[in-house]
């Protein structure tokens, strides 16, 4: 794993503790930055298949959900940094 990784995972454990953020699967990650100084993180993956509170919200059918899954990314890590 790469040392920026390994740096994030790392700060993310410590500073987060909401997340669960083995970002498995497809998944982005951010580092915010200010000149050279990590200021913020940010980690975004892929929603589930089925959302079962959601999934009728909004007069939705399933079929418009599955077509649109694809547009959708849920914001597992947010945190800024000291």
């Amino acid at each position: 794993m790469h040392q920026e990784h390994r740096r994030r995972d790392y700060l993310v454990a410590t500073h987060d503790y909401l997340s669960v953020d083995a970002l498995c699967g497809k998944s982005l990650r951010h580092v915010g930055t200010l000149e050279e100084t990590w200021i913020g993180l940010l980690g975004w993956r892929v929603v589930a298949l089925k959302l079962t509170g959601s999934d009728c919200w909004g007069g939705r059918s399933a079929q418009r959900n599955l077509r649109h899954l694809h547009l959708v990314v849920w914001n597992s890590c947010f945190v800024i940094l000291e």
